[in-house]
């Protein structure tokens, strides 16, 4: 992974992409494993609260195991996604407070 390979911290799994069939970038659907922040080039002041399998830990800033209170926000992701995905209103993903 470099700083060009894609990472959607709003994701309810792993933020990181790869490449999928063709060649074309996709989400990696590994179990998540750990939780941390990170930071990206184009919003240097954002941080965000993001998840990764054990392949990505390494590009969260202070990855963490999980705990209770990041297996109720993957929860809560996961339902907003699929309340967008359905057309229905839904609360976004918004990086943490500075």
């Amino acid at each position: 992974m470099d700083e060009l390979t894609p990472w959607d911290p709003t994701r309810p799994g792993c933020g990181a992409g790869i490449r999928g069939n063709e060649g074309r970038w996709t989400h990696c659907d590994r179990d998540v494993v750990a939780a941390g922040t990170r930071r990206f080039h184009h919003t240097p002041r954002e941080r965000w609260r993001t998840y990764a399998c054990a392949q990505h830990q390494e590009w969260l800033d202070n990855p963490r195991p999980l705990a209770e209170a990041d297996r109720d926000d993957l929860a809560w992701r996961q339902e907003q996604h699929d309340q967008a995905t359905r057309g229905r209103p839904y609360m976004r993903v918004r990086p943490l407070p500075t």
